[in-house]
C-alpha cells in the first residue's frame, strides 16, 4: 500500500523552515505536505475499483478506502465521501506522506488537516459532522485549528471555536493558535480566539506570550491592542530570558521604526 501511496500524491513543502524558533513556531503550524494529486485516484472507475478491493484483505481494504478517502478531498465530492465512510474509511486515520526528495515525512496528519489547507469549509464541516477529530494533532502538535489560523482563514477558525476545537492547545514549540494569529498579526483572528476565552498569558517554550510575539514581530497595531485591553492580560510576565513585551518594544524599535515605535508605546501605556 506504500506504494500505492507514494504513486497517488506528489508533495511540495508550502514554507521553509528556519533555525528563527518564533517563525518556526508559526512554520509548523504550515507544515503539511499542500498535496497535489495526480489523476490516478480520480480517474479509477468505480467497477474497476471494486473489482481491485473484492481481492484484497479486510486490512487491505481499510487501506485502500482510506487512500481515496484522502483523496476525495481534494475534489470536495461529498458524496464519494459519503461512500468511503460507508464502505469503512477512517475519517480520523493518520497518514504520512513522503516528501518529494524521500528523505523527509509528514507524519499524522488527517483528512480534516488537508480540508482545511484548501480553505474547503463545506468539507471541513461534513467531516466534523461525521466524527473528524477536531483535536487531532500532527507530528508536530499541530491540530486543525493551529493550521487554519496560520493560513488567516477566519471562517474556519470560527467554525472550529463553534465545533469544540481546543483553543489552548499547543504545538512543540509551545505555540498556541492565538500566539499564531498574534505572529502574523490577523486581528480579526486573534478578536475570534479572545472571544472564544483563549488563554491570553499561556507562554510557549521560551517563555513569551501572545503579546511578547505581537510586539516582536508583525507590530501590527489592532493586534496589539486587542491584547493590551483584554482584562486578564499580564504585562509583568518575563520570558526564559528576562524580558518583558516592554523589554521587547525596546529591543524591537530599530525594526519598526520610531513611528510604529511611538504608537505601540502609546497603547501600552509605557513612560519612560
Amino acid at each position: 500500500m506504500k506504494n500505492l501511496f507514494n504513486k497517488t500524491f506528489a508533495i511540495m513543502f508550502i514554507i521553509t523552515m528556519t533555525s528563527n524558533s518564533l517563525m518556526h513556531g508559526l512554520s509548523i503550524s504550515l507544515a503539511m505536505p499542500w498535496i497535489a494529486l495526480t489523476t490516478t485516484a480520480l480517474t479509477i472507475s468505480q467497477k474497476a475499483a471494486l473489482q481491485k478491493r473484492n481481492t484484497l484483505s479486510d486490512l487491505q481494504k481499510k487501506e485502500l478506502d482510506n487512500t481515496f478517502l484522502l483523496a476525495t478531498i481534494k475534489s470536495n465530492n461529498i458524496t464519494e465521501l459519503k461512500k468511503l465512510l460507508m464502505d469503512g474509511a477512517d475519517i480520523n486515520a493518520k497518514y504520512t506522506a513522503p516528501s518529494s526528495d524521500d528523505k523527509t515525512d509528514w507524519e499524522n496528519f488527517t483528512v480534516l488537516m488537508v480540508a482545511t489547507q484548501y480553505r474547503d469549509l463545506e468539507t471541513v464541516r461534513f467531516l466534523v459532522e461525521n466524527g473528524a477529530d477536531v483535536n487531532a494533532q500532527d507530528k508536530n502538535g499541530v491540530s486543525a485549528l493551529a493550521k487554519a489560523v496560520a493560513l488567516k482563514f477566519p471562517d474556519i477558525v470560527q467554525f472550529f471555536v463553534d465545533n469544540s476545537a481546543n483553543i489552548n492547545s499547543s504545538n512543540s514549540l509551545g505555540f498556541t493558535p492565538l500566539m499564531s494569529a498574534a505572529y502574523i498579526g490577523n486581528a480579526e483572528i486573534v478578536r475570534i480566539l479572545l472571544k472564544a476565552g483563549a488563554d491570553i498569558n499561556q507562554r510557549n517554550t521560551d517563555g513569551n506570550t501572545a503579546i511578547m510575539i505581537a510586539v516582536m514581530e508583525k507590530f501590527d497595531l489592532a493586534t496589539i491592542k486587542l491584547l493590551f485591553n483584554h482584562p486578564k492580560i499580564d504585562l509583568s510576565i518575563q520570558n526564559k530570558h528576562g524580558q518583558t513585551v516592554y523589554a521587547w518594544l525596546k529591543y524591537r524599535k530599530g525594526a519598526m521604526g520610531n513611528k510604529t515605535y511611538y504608537a505601540i508605546q502609546a497603547i501600552l501605556n509605557d513612560v519612560y
